[in-house]
């Protein structure tokens, strides 16, 4: 009974550490999506690094690019109001890490 009660406690305190805004963690993250207007793209990572997100649409053409110079934790806003209704990819580069998001535009 006591490592239950013990158990219990032990998650719901891993439940209050990550039921915070995703961006006290490492990461990142697009929102919203799908998106009509802005999209704002937020991180957070270890140290300060240099950031690049580059947006390729859905037949691999870059659409646009962004150089972070040293950054740790930020918010990238992206305008979205010209592009074609569709798909993109979000690819974000920093030190060795490179990830690939999905977003949607729908005007």
């Amino acid at each position: 009974e006591k490592m239950a009660a013990a158990k219990a406690e032990l998650e719901l305190e891993l439940l209050k550490n990550t039921s915070n805004a995703p961006f006290n963690q490492k990461g990142w993250d697009i929102a919203p999506n799908p998106v009509s207007n802005q999209a704002l793209l937020q991180y957070h990572f270890e140290a300060q690094s240099d950031v690049i997100v580059e947006v390729f649409n859905a037949a691999g053409q870059l659409v646009t690019n962004y150089h972070l110079s040293n950054t740790q934790t930020g918010t990238l806003a992206i305008d979205v109001t010209a592009w074609q209704a569709g798909a993109y990819n979000v690819t974000l580069s920093s030190g060795s890490l490179r990830e690939v998001k999905r977003l949607v535009v729908a005007h």
